[in-house]
Order: structure tokens, then C-alpha cells, then sequence
């Protein structure tokens, strides 16, 4: 089972490293930079919920082994992978959003209101 998704990881790593490498190098204007910050950032939250999922669906699979009679140990044996896998991406995840969220206030400076329309705040 731990062989499976690590083979749908790979079907879902190759196209974005794929796009990572192929897409030429330009120039986003200010606020396209951060657009995509934002958007990352929002993709590495939900894909951390998502891993919370996972990992309940496998202390439930888990769980249910106890209670089959029939490939009870199929249901652990998947339990147990969703338990791993899960929690490896729920890691993965949430230190991925606080790398670019740190990232993000510290080099991205800060728009904020003011009388005249938008003002910005850069820190030296």
C-alpha cells in the first residue's frame, strides 16, 4: 500500500516539477508576486487538511479491522499506510506553509490602507 501512494505522489510531483523547470524565467508585476504567494500559501493549508483526513480515514480503517471478520488484516495493513502517509504529508505540509508564510513577511513588504489609496511598508 505504501508502494501505491508513493506512486500517486509521483504522478503528482512529475507534472509540477515539469512545469517548474519548463516555464521560462519572467518578470510577475508586484501584485501577480503576491497573488501566487497567497494562492501557495492557501494550496499548502488545504492540503493539510486534507492529511487530517487521511490520517482519521486510517484509525478508522484501523479500528474496523477489529470488527471484520473478512481480510481483517488487508484493513489494518491499509489503516496503518493511510496513518503514515498521511502524517508524513501532514509534516511536509504544514512546514511547507510556515517556510513560505515566514518567507513572505519577512521579504514581501506590507501593503496597508491609507488616505491617498494604497500605501507600502518596506523594512530595511
Amino acid at each position: 500500500m505504501n508502494a501505491m501512494w508513493n506512486t500517486v505522489n509521483l504522478a503528482l510531483a512529475a507534472p509540477g516539477l515539469y512545469m517548474a523547470l519548463k516555464q521560462p524565467e519572467q518578470s510577475l508585476l508586484w501584485a501577480d508576486v503576491l497573488k501566487e504567494q497567497q494562492f501557495t500559501e492557501k494550496i499548502f493549508l488545504f492540503n493539510t487538511a486534507l492529511d487530517v483526513a487521511y490520517i482519521t480515514a486510517g484509525f478508522w480503517m484501523n479500528d474496523r479491522s477489529n470488527y471484520v471478520s473478512k481480510n481483517n488484516e488487508r484493513w489494518k495493513g491499509w489503516g496503518q499506510s493511510l496513518i503514515l502517509q498521511g502524517s508524513f504529508l501532514f509534516f511536509f505540509d504544514a512546514i511547507m506553509y510556515g517556510l513560505h508564510h515566514q518567507h513572505a513577511v519577512k521579504k514581501l513588504p506590507l501593503l496597508s490602507p491609507s488616505p491617498n489609496g494604497i500605501g507600502m511598508v518596506i523594512n530595511f
